[in-house]
Parts: C-alpha cells; structure tokens; sequence
C-alpha cells in the first residue's frame, strides 16, 4: 500500500466524533459480522464498518465524521455503496455543491458511488490540495435510496487510491497443490470455513468478501422460499419518513481572532463563551455550547434579550420605543425614558406570559395608555 495516513478506521468498535442523523445509520460500527440478505447491501456486513444497509433503501440517512485539519492532498474512502453521496466540507462551506467550478474534487456523486457490492477504494481529490491546512468534515448521505457501508478513510498525497487487499492470496493460503481438483477443494475449503466462522459470528474481513462473491456470481445454493420470505418482509416494512429541517451540533471548534476583521490575519485561539458582559461562561469542552448559550441568554439573570423583546413590540405599537435606539442597548444607543415600566413589561414577558408575544400584546394594546390619543385635546390648550 502507497505511503498513506489513516483518518479513520472502526475495527476497534469505537466510532468516536462521528455523529448521524435518519434512520439508517447507527454511528456505531458493526460489532461482529452480520449475515444481511435481502438487504441493499452486501451478503455479509463484516465487522468494524458504519452501515445505512441494515434497512431498506427508503429509510435514509446522513454520517458526518469530526471536523479534522486537511495535511494531504487526497482522501480515500474504503466503501461498499450505492447511490450515496460523500461531500467534503471546508471551513463550514455547506453550499458547495453550488460551486463546483471552485471546488472540484469535494463531492462524490451519486453516479460515482456505485461500488458493484464490492469494497472499494474511491478517492476525493482534484482542488482539495488547495486546502491543506483547512478545518474539514466528511457528509456521506443516502438520500437517493441507496446504501453505505464505511471501512476506512485515509489520507496522501498521491492522486491514486491506495492498492486493494488481493482476495486471491486468500484462497491459495487454502490450496496445496497445482491440479484443478486442488484448487476447487481450495475453493470448496473456503467457502465451508467461510459459512462456519459467519454462523459463530468470527467471519474474517477477507472470509466475508469471498462469501460476498459466491453469493453475486450466483454460485452459491440459493432457497427461493426464503429470498421471498426477505422480500416479504422488506415490503412490509413502515412506510418512508417525514423530513424536516434540523440542525445537527458538529465538533467543538474553538475561533481565532481575525485581527481587524481580516480571514487573512489570525490572532489567539478564544474559547467558545457568550459576552462577557452577560456572563460570559464557558462552553462544554464536549458540545457546540449552542444549547447552553440560549439557556444563558433567557436565563433570569439575563434581562437584555427580553428587555430588546418588548421593547421592540412597544416601538411598533407606538412608532418609539421605551429605548428608542431599539438595535443598540449599549454606550451608543439613548437610555429608555421609562426605565421601571421597561423592566416590568420584561419580567412580566418571560414569567406570567411565558415568552408569549400574543399575551404582550394584548397587554399592551387594552392598556390605558395604548388607548390615549397622540394628538392634545384642544381643551388642554387653555
């Protein structure tokens, strides 16, 4: 195998960082082999691998790994697939899909993925060497109704992928002579000692892809009993998801400083915190801190956000607000006029209403002020 640096394998059983999101993907590898006929995948799903095959193709899914600093200049993916999709994300850059002419090579297709049941080596390269050094994550998706199943993830910098395992050196540790006879008991050998060790759940990787083989070259004894049977309970099955927009929290990552607002010039690493001014503690070193910074920002002993809330209500309603700098609260915006009505509107806000805007305003619009007129009664001008 060419020189190559290992991102990522799960033969220890440990997927750590990786994350999913559907159905079909468990982010936890496979723990012994399992035997999956009937399945989008392969006959055998070996040890060690992230799967979206376990379920039929209309249960679908999406794998992301942790965010990792780019050192080569091509990615390989060991992968059996079908119809999936793998996008390498850059600095955060979720739209690149739209921007293939300045980043080629960061997506493969569905069209790209078809690995013929087979493990393969499928290689992300082209523009990705422009960014070395870059903060990256992998998205592999079967949202086309296909299926994955992930070995291994390498990085190098040769264009190629890195050689495949030969299968044949497999079974001629079975043969012990020259003749045919030999080598169809070599076959015949391997295949018992193959169907043994995946009935005890002890299939090697090399065992699991040489019974693979049998099965999609049709040599091995097939029960058309029990493919219906497979079928039938493939057919059976719940009908598709519903999909809806969500967020999914990735790794941790710390920012730098952009001296003067410049990408170009970084100064020191600055932990994840809310403004100093609010409070300001810092993130779980184990979580984005996006779910603790909106408990901070609503908490009681934080009025700003719904000081800002009501506010903002009261100067629609009556075309100024308490404070009339609605977007400013700092040094720079103008203090409120009626400071004690703006903090009991905010207290009655998030405690009695319950954040409810419908409540405030009906509380403000049947209050005695509300119905006042903006013009002077002319009998005031006596």
């Amino acid at each position: 195998m060419r020189e190559t640096e290992l991102l990522a394998d799960f033969d220890s059983g440990d997927a750590e960082g990786w994350t999913s999101t559907g159905f079909s993907f468990d982010a936890a590898p496979t723990k012994s082999p399992e035997w999956t006929p009937g399945t989008d995948g392969g006959l055998v799903t070996p040890a060690g691998v992230l799967t979206s095959a376990e379920l039929p193709a209309r249960f679908h899914g999406v794998l992301r790994s942790p965010t990792f600093e780019l050192t080569r200049n091509s990615i390989h993916l060991r992968l059996r697939s079908r119809a999936a999709e793998v996008r390498l994300v850059i600095d955060g850059h979720y739209m690149n899909r739209f921007h293939q002419l300045l980043l080629k090579g960061t997506i493969l297709k569905t069209g790209d993925t078809d690995t013929k049941g087979e493990f393969r080596w499928l290689t992300m390269t082209g523009d990705v060497n422009k960014y070395v050094g870059h903060r990256v994550y992998l998205e592999i998706s079967d949202l086309s109704g296909g299926f994955v199943e992930l070995d291994e993830v390498r990085l190098s910098d040769a264009p190629l992928p890195p050689e495949p395992p030969i299968l044949g050196r497999f079974i001629l540790a079975h043969k012990s002579g020259d003749s045919r006879a030999e080598l169809a008991n070599a076959y015949g050998a391997t295949w018992a000692d193959g169907v043994t060790s995946l009935q005890n759940q002890k299939a090697a990787p090399a065992q699991a892809a040489w019974l693979d083989f049998v099965w999609r070259e049709q040599l091995w004894p097939r029960n058309p009993d029990l493919e219906e049977t497979a079928r039938a309970m493939t057919r059976s099955n719940p009908p598709e998801p519903l999909f809806a927009t969500a967020m999914l929290d990735g790794t941790p990552e710390n920012e730098r400083i952009h001296i003067r607002g410049s990408h170009l010039k970084l100064g020191d690493t600055v932990p994840r915190h809310n403004l100093t001014a609010l409070g300001g503690s810092l993130a779980p070193e184990t979580a984005s801190g996006r779910l603790e910074l909106a408990r901070e920002l609503v908490s009681k002993d934080n009025p700003l956000v719904r000081r800002v809330a009501v506010n903002r209500v009261w100067h629609h309603l009556f075309e100024r607000g308490i404070v009339p700098t609605v977007d400013d609260f700092g040094v720079m915006g103008q203090p409120p006029s009626h400071p004690e009505l703006l903090d009991w509107l905010a207290t009655e806000f998030s405690d009695s209403m319950n954040w409810s805007l419908k409540r405030l305003l009906r509380e403000i619009v049947l209050s005695g002020t509300y119905r006042m007129s903006s013009a002077p009664h002319p009998s005031l001008d006596r």
